[in-house]
Order: structure tokens, then C-alpha cells, then sequence
């Protein structure tokens, strides 16, 4: 005999008086780019203002279920108790290396026994080749769980790269289920996912690679990583503003976040750790890709001045700080005259354009500063209270102001090199110089002889 319906679950009571609670299949519109959930569908996200980002997604499989949201859960089979922490005994050498010395310096030495490491990157950047030369240089046995391409074609890319070695055991499947089994059959010491978005749950039923299915799969994944002391490296997508596919919970769940970058058109890749649990964030490490996979840069100051010509106008070698490792650049610019009645443009490749029109403010101020101060002595007749010493005058303060060198205070700005301003330049002179005049930070109107005098020759 069925109830009535109570918010989203439907009462049914059976002939033995016992009430069990069917859960009606419920849908969502979940956005792909953070995951925040609405109840009908929108064109433009509310958590993050993406648009077109919304998909349907079943939240309820609508089997029936005997646990009311108050009853307690079950426990899991292989639970830990819990441990007082001064009882919790630490491995003296937490990571472990990958054997690829430039890897290890981003990641502070190397692998943490059951952390979970999410690498992303724009597609063919070489996250694969970087993923598979570390299973092949693991020391013990790994298992490269390939979601996107066969064994076949796995096993080509190993033998070009040199890395097919016994160990290294390939599983080609993108069931969530087969890599559990596959993980209690081989036991391995490594596990590699390529890739999270294409692995799936069974018991989500929305498509791979949504952010359902996403958020499902890392779950997962993180447990068996924890419950094993399995280290596990997650190759991730990007979308088209460079961001992780995915919803935002992905890069939380995991311990280690890093970034694969780099040209399409130019053999340097650079991996960069955004969130790192067990070190700093503050390395970079450099590789080159060449035709035997990637090989790391000891020495990336050389390779950035390989192709440099010295002498050039237009090129400079500049000193930079990328996190903690210091590298050598050069810096190339190329201008050319603009033609009448058309504004000038600047384009920028592998610098900000932002911070390059920063730069060239600063630059700009302090060029009509060194070109504006003028050094003089005002006459004696002018009131002021130290005649003989000589002062200066920046073109570029502001009004009122407080003058960092001289004694006497501009009304107007002063340029040496623009007659038009120079013209109009007044210099206002207290006639007592008491300490409470010579505080030029007083607005104007407070001061005794506000009348202007000649300008200073």
C-alpha cells in the first residue's frame, strides 16, 4: 500500500507494517567548470559566471533504501581504528624517487607513499611520455592504467622512450571496478591514471568526464591511495582558459597539484607545483623534449642563451627569480615607427602584457624625473630660509606636497625641458622660517605669505 510522497523520498508500507523509503530519481544542473548545482537550468553558472557550463545530471538512482538521513551509516570492511599521534610511527624517508632528478626537485624529493598527485596540461604537451618515462623509472612494480589509448599503442611509445621493462604491468580499461581488482591483484607500488576525465563509476550514471563522474572517480581513487600507502599519479584535461577539467573539489581532494606548460613549437616544457602538502611550491623544473622523450635541463640559463647573438641592438640578458631557482633570459624587443593617425600598439609574446605596461610607466616616470629636477639657489630677496644651500625640485610631485630635498615648495610643476611649463612655474616662500612653516605637509591656505614671487633664475 503506498504513502504519501514527503519532500524527495516517497513512503511505501509493505503488508508487514514496515516502511521503506524510496528515493525518487532527482536531476540537476550541474556546472562543469565549478560543480555548483542549480534546480533548473541557466545560461550564465552563479558560483563562477561561466556561461553555457550547465549540464542535467541524475542525483539519485531511485533504488530503494531502507536508511532514513538520521540512521547511522555502515561501516567499511577494512576500517582503521583510531591511533593516539604520538603512537603513529613516521617512515625515516617519507619520498621516494621517481628516478627523474629534475621531477623530484618540484616535488621536494620525490613521491609520498599514499599521496595522490593530479598533473595537468594543454593536450600534447607530453604528459603521457612524462607519466610513462616515470613508470619506467619507478624502482618497484607499477601499474599504468591507460583510459585513453590501447596497450599497443602504450607499448610503442615504451620502446621508443626505452622504459619496457618487467614491473611495469599496463591495464587498458576505464571501469573504476577493473582498476580496484587490477590494484588487489598485482599490488603494485605506483599507480598511474591517464586519464581521471575518462574514467567512469558504474554507479554514477551520468556520462565520463562530468563533473559527477569526476568528483566520484577521485574519490574513489584517493581511498584506495590511502588505504594501500599507494602513491598515485592523476593525469588531468584542461579546458580552453587553462584551467583543470573538472569540478573544483578535484584539485582538494588531492595532496599535490602540478602544472605541465610549455610552446608546442619549442622543446621546453616546464612543470610547476601550484599545491604541494608535503614541501614547497616555490621549484620549477625544466625538461626538453626530444625525440627520445623528455630530458631534464641542468643547466636551463645556457640553453635560453644558445641561439643568442651578442651585440644585437635590442637584446638584453636579464637576472630572474623563478621561485627559487635563478635563471638567465634574454629579452629582445623590435620597434618600429608608427604611421600618422594610427595609435601606437605593443604586442607581447611569453611576457604579460599587463605587467610589460607597468614596467614601461615606471620606466617613463623616472626618465621625465632624472630629465626634470633642476638644482638652483634662490635669491636672497626671495624670503627664504636657507639661502645659500641649493635645492631641487621634481617635475612630477604632487600638489599639495611635502618636497623630499629643498626647503622651498613649487606651486606649479617645473620641467627644464618644456618651456610652456617652466613659464608658469611659482615658488611659494614663508616669510619666518619656523619649524611649523617649514612642515610643507600643511595644505596651502595655511601657510603666512601665500602670494607668488618671481620665478628662481
Amino acid at each position: 500500500m503506498a504513502g504519501s510522497g514527503t519532500g524527495h523520498e516517497t513512503a511505501v508500507v509493505t503488508s508487514h507494517c514496515h516502511t521503506v523509503f524510496v528515493a525518487s530519481a532527482r536531476t540537476s544542473h550541474v556546472c562543469s567548470d565549478c560543480g555548483t548545482h542549480h534546480p533548473k537550468w541557466l545560461g550564465q553558472c552563479s558560483g563562477c559566471g561561466a556561461y553555457g557550463t550547465l549540464t542535467e545530471e541524475v542525483l539519485s538512482s531511485g533504488l530503494p533504501t531502507e536508511a532514513h538521513p538520521g540512521s547511522p551509516r555502515p561501516v567499511s570492511s577494512d576500517a582503521r581504528p583510531p591511533v593516539a599521534i604520538a603512537d603513529v610511527v613516521t617512515a625515516a624517508e617519507a619520498a621516494c624517487a621517481t628516478g627523474i632528478a629534475e621531477f623530484d626537485r618540484t616535488l621536494s624529493g620525490g613521491l609520498v607513499p599514499g599521496s595522490v598527485t593530479l598533473l595537468g596540461g594543454e593536450p600534447g604537451i607530453g604528459k603521457s611520455t612524462l607519466a610513462l618515462q616515470i613508470a619506467g623509472t619507478w624502482p618497484g612494480t607499477v601499474l599504468y592504467v591507460s583510459a585513453e589509448e590501447s596497450a599497443q599503442q602504450v607499448r610503442r611509445r615504451a620502446e621508443r622512450l626505452g622504459v619496457v621493462r618487467d614491473g611495469l604491468f599496463l591495464l587498458a580499461e576505464t571501469g573504476l571496478g577493473d582498476i580496484d581488482a587490477a590494484v588487489s591483484q598485482i599490488g603494485p607500488s605506483l599507480m598511474v591514471i591517464d586519464s581521471v576525465q575518462t574514467v567512469a563509476d558504474p554507479a554514477v550514471s551520468s556520462a565520463p568526464g562530468s563533473v559527477s563522474q569526476v568528483r566520484a572517480v577521485a574519490q574513489h581513487l584517493t581511498h584506495i591511495a590511502k588505504r594501500h600507502d599507494l602513491p598515485t599519479v592523476l593525469i588531468g584535461h584542461v579546458t580552453k582558459d587553462g584551467d583543470l577539467a573538472g569540478p573544483r573539489a578535484l584539485e582538494h581532494l588531492v595532496d599535490t597539484v602540478l602544472t605541465f606548460e610549455g610552446d608546442r613549437h619549442h622543446a621546453l616544457r616546464m612543470v610547476r607545483a601550484v599545491k604541494h602538502r608535503y614541501g614547497s611550491t616555490n621549484e620549477l623544473s625544466l625538461f626538453e623534449m626530444t625525440g627520445d622523450g623528455l630530458r631534464g635541463v641542468a643547466d636551463p640559463s645556457a640553453l635560453f642563451l644558445a641561439d643568442r647573438r651578442p651585440g644585437t641592438p635590442g637584446s638584453a640578458v636579464v637576472p630572474t627569480l623563478e621561485g627559487r631557482r635563478p635563471l638567465v633570459l634574454e629579452v629582445q624587443a623590435l620597434t618600429t615607427a608608427a604611421p600618422d593617425n594610427v595609435p601606437a600598439r605593443r604586442t607581447t609574446q611569453h611576457i604579460d602584457h599587463n605587467r610589460l605596461s607597468l614596467l614601461l610607466a615606471v620606466m617613463e616616470a623616472m626618465r621625465v624625473c632624472r630629465c626634470a629636477v633642476t638644482t638652483c639657489t634662490p635669491p636672497p630677496s626671495a624670503g627664504c630660509a636657507y639661502p645659500s644651500r641649493e635645492w631641487t625640485s621634481p617635475s612630477v610631485w604632487p600638489w599639495p606636497a611635502r618636497s623630499p630635498i629643498g626647503h622651498c615648495r613649487p606651486t606649479s610643476l617645473w620641467s627644464a625641458r618644456s618651456a610652456s611649463v617652466a613659464s608658469s612655474a611659482r615658488w611659494d616662500t614663508p616669510s619666518v622660517a619656523s619649524p611649523k612653516q617649514r612642515d610643507w605637509g600643511s595644505p596651502r591656505s595655511s601657510l603666512p605669505n601665500d602670494r607668488p614671487s618671481r620665478r628662481p633664475g
